[in-house]
């Protein structure tokens, strides 16, 4: 597997920690944990929270805003082409169709290639084998 790879164990429904057993998890033989295995997110967006676990810190998507703001931006100097048609001339009139004929083909191909979150998450079902006394895996 590659090292930029995330993989996270799953157990019914919680994600398990490094430094906890899998026997504080009740995990015995022939126990299904789901495998998460995803891109690693850049070190700097992860740090440990004092309780040892990651803590993802870019929380906060500001590119999600972009598509909305640009149709707005848009829509807003369209309103202002048709109310005040004296403030645009031929030039200001060609750019602004340009950029909207651009911001409407790439807001497509957009939305055409648009997947779904978990297209880059690989579901690895197996059963797990416990060794006694240890709790480690095998």
């Amino acid at each position: 597997m590659n090292a930029n790879k995330l993989v996270r164990f799953i157990f019914t429904g919680q994600r398990l920690e490094d430094n906890r057993t899998l026997q504080s998890y009740n995990i015995a033989d022939n126990t299904v944990v789901h495998v998460l295995i995803s891109n690693n997110p850049s070190s700097t967006s992860r740090t440990r929270s004092p309780t040892g676990s990651h803590v993802d810190l870019a929380v906060f998507n500001a590119g999600v805003f972009m598509i909305p703001l640009f149709t707005m931006m848009l829509g807003i100097i369209w309103y202002l082409w048709f109310e005040y048609p004296e403030y645009f001339n031929v030039t200001s009139t060609l750019s602004l169709t340009c950029i909207t004929v651009v911001f409407l083909i790439c807001m497509s191909a957009t939305m055409r290639n648009q997947t779904p979150m978990t297209s880059n998450v690989r579901h690895v079902y197996n059963t797990v084998d416990v060794n006694p006394g240890t709790g480690s895996w095998t």
